[in-house]
């Protein structure tokens, strides 16, 4: 556990301590294909050889956990290759744990005009009494006009030892307000095969470009295990960066 808690106070370390010197980066405008804020994930990849970092903590009404840590790590390999690193820290018990480590792959199939289509692998190490998983994604994304946007995404994971299949829709629309704001809406599900239940969650969220290389986002969501007309009940807040390194 002290090995965990380390591993984020050198993340924070990392996110406060060079933001002074971002001020005397280039001015310019520089592409950041963030996966910030909201579930759904996008096609786009960063380039190749840059190295993107997006963390946040979020909050949500139950009380009983709360996230104080959800990071990934992005590097581009090649132009059609991105390896990823994500971890997750949250309080609960009355204590820290790490929720989730793990390690994936986002992989461009195509890209024409202003679609793009990529593949995700992903792999998650056991981590606090958690079993090792596998996920598979496919990612669909495109550019309406100037201003509008839309992703979506179908996946399917699975955990060791448990004969649950989840399976996950998403679908997501964004909106440029200006060079530097945009909004967006989501609405995502999550289906258990063995279970009676799906999970439904509703988002909203806005991003805002203060600096070339950094993005600040905020983002709340309602969400219901049982049906839509319950999504009133629960609630979550989520804030977070995003830094282009490299």
């Amino acid at each position: 556990m002290k090995s965990t808690k380390f591993t984020f106070l050198s993340v924070a370390i990392l996110l406060l301590t060079p933001v002074i010197n971002l001020y005397a980066q280039e001015t310019e405008s520089v592409y950041m294909p963030s996966g910030r804020p909201g579930y759904t994930t996008s096609a786009s990849l960063v380039g190749k050889k840059s190295l993107l970092l997006e963390t946040g903590v979020a909050y949500d009404n139950l009380g009983s956990i709360t996230t104080v840590n959800t990071s990934t790590l992005r590097f581009g390999f090649t132009d059609r290759i991105e390896g990823r690193f994500s971890a997750t820290e949250s309080i609960y018990d009355g204590g820290f744990h790490c929720s989730n480590l793990s390690l994936a792959a986002k992989i461009g199939l195509i890209e024409k005009n202003n679609t793009k289509f990529s593949v995700l692998p992903k792999f998650s190490f056991p981590v606090d009494d958690n079993d090792p998983s596998g996920a598979l994604a496919l990612l669909y994304s495109v550019k309406l006009n100037e201003n509008w946007s839309m992703s979506a995404n179908a996946a399917t994971r699975t955990t060791k030892g448990d004969d649950t299949f989840i399976s996950t829709v998403a679908l997501a629309a964004g909106r440029s307000l200006n060079d530097k704001l945009s909004l967006s809406a989501e609405f995502y599900c999550d289906g258990m095969a063995n279970h009676v239940y799906n999970t439904y969650y509703i988002g909203v969220a806005l991003a805002y470009q203060i600096l070339p290389r950094l993005q600040l986002d905020l983002s709340t969501t309602r969400y219901s295990n049982r049906n839509l007309k319950q999504l009133a009940d629960n609630w979550n807040i989520e804030a977070g960066l995003c830094w282009l390194i490299k």
